[in-house]
């Protein structure tokens, strides 16, 4: 079978904050390939100057912030979209030093096609009086087509830019178990549907900020109860199998730690440097913390009551509402050197999509709490639902922007996400053109 015609494209480029630039301001990104070529690509990483040190247990050729550093410099990374598009070695300023690559459209070139001669293709070959042709033409018709369906098939590549992901309702239905605990304990009839933001005094059923913390505390521990997912330990198996190292950067606290390695055991995911560990290291910023700590059960005095709620909407708006989560998990993102991010809720996402150089991020799912951006920084925010309702306030509500330009892009499940990583490896690497 002849060989199968290909472009080669020059190769990328990409920022690189720790070695010497070229004209052009960038540095060729080498050692890419497919999977069955067994060529791997180099991971961007980013350089944080308010960050010297690597989270522990980060010591795996996978992981290993020194190990990458000896194998190539500090990359900027740059959030983009599958759209059959490839990086352009051609640079926007940041301001802050980083180069970001753009994205444009790429094409065959026609000069390599004819040196490969598929451009023969087209041509009526001689006939009649040639000699030797006649079986010729009708073989090789036959072997063009074979080459051609090969083509069809997306070529799948590998790569170890390492991918972070959330654990609560990315991996596990947190969510959904809450709702049910919580309408067997108080008697409610909430659905998954009622939870319309992050911050639960804001929906219906749960209460004031001070009721809600209370019921934190007897809905505690709720993990064991708790199913996965669906896919997400395929998902997780496929993506480790691609080349990716995988890190769960959490909202929960450490405390949570031997819980959660426990439960994801039960769904054969185990954490840890050996080749067949899916996960590298799981890592917990505890952002809740505070607002959810023991309090006092209500007593008498109403006063004392009501004082205690402002505190609390004062801890959620200061904490919480200025992105502290989102803070919490981004300087654990710089200190992985992380290309890609997957959270459920887009307040976390929005440091990290905003700083400089962003990350790309996935928004996971399609829940109640992630179709609108929420926040409390209004006085209507920092009503609880009981008092909105008695107002005739609706709860604000405020689209949330996904696209290329916001470095943000939904998927609604973990196939999804699959096919979205495989194509955004696909693009991160040359453009490789088969007949059509």
């Amino acid at each position: 079978m002849r060989e199968q015609p290909a472009t080669t494209l020059n190769p990328i480029s990409i920022p690189n904050e720790t070695t010497h630039s070229t004209s052009r301001g960038t540095t060729p990104l080498t050692g890419v390939g497919v999977v069955n070529g067994n060529r791997k690509m180099s991971t961007p990483s980013y350089d944080d100057s308010t960050s010297n040190t690597s989270k522990e247990g980060v010591t795996s050729s996978r992981g290993n912030p020194e190990h990458r550093g000896r194998s190539r410099g500090k990359l900027a990374d740059t959030p983009f979209s599958p759209s059959g598009s490839a990086f352009s070695p051609a640079a926007t300023s940041t301001g802050n030093g980083n180069d970001t690559p753009l994205i444009t459209s790429t094409s065959a070139d026609p000069s390599i096609i004819a040196v490969h001669g598929s451009v023969m293709t087209n041509f009526p070959m001689p006939r009649g009086k040639h000699e030797g042709l006649t079986d010729w033409d009708k073989e090789m018709p036959q072997t063009w087509e074979k080459e051609k369906e090969v083509c069809k098939e997306k070529p799948v590549y590998k790569n170890d830019r390492l991918i972070a992901i959330d654990f609560d309702d990315v991996c596990s239905q947190n969510m959904a178990t809450l709702i049910r605990e919580h309408n067997a304990k108080f008697g409610t009839d909430l659905t998954v549907d009622d939870l319309q933001t992050y911050v639960f005094w804001q929906n219906r059923g749960w209460g004031t900020p001070a009721e809600v913390a209370r019921k934190v505390q007897t809905l505690n521990n709720l993990l064991p109860l708790t199913s996965p997912i669906p896919g997400f330990a395929d998902a997780l198996r496929t993506l480790h199998g691609l080349g990716h190292p995988i890190h769960i950067v959490t909202s929960r606290p450490e405390s949570d730690r031997q819980g959660m390695i426990d439960w994801l055991i039960q769904e054969g995911i185990t954490i840890g440097d050996k080749p067949e560990d899916v996960i590298v290291q799981a890592h917990f910023t505890g952002t809740y913390g505070e607002v959810n700590r023991p309090i006092e059960d209500k007593g008498d005095d109403d006063d004392f009551e009501n004082e205690l709620n402002e505190r609390l909407k004062a801890l959620w708006r200061d904490g919480v509402g200025k992105g502290k989560g989102g803070l919490g998990k981004l300087k654990i993102l710089r200190e992985l050197s992380a290309s890609l991010f997957i959270d459920d809720h887009h307040g976390n996402l929005e440091p990290i999509i905003n700083a400089s150089p962003p990350i790309p991020c996935l928004l996971f799912g399609e829940y109640g709490w992630n179709k609108s951006r929420s926040g409390l920084t209004s006085p209507v925010e920092l009503m609880d639902y009981n008092q909105r309702m008695l107002a005739g306030l609706p709860l604000p509500f405020e689209e949330i922007q996904l696209g290329r330009e916001q470095g943000v892009f939904r998927v609604r499940n973990w196939d999804e996400t699959i096919e979205w990583v495989k194509e955004w490896d696909r693009e991160a690497v040359e453009v490789v053109s088969c007949d059509t």
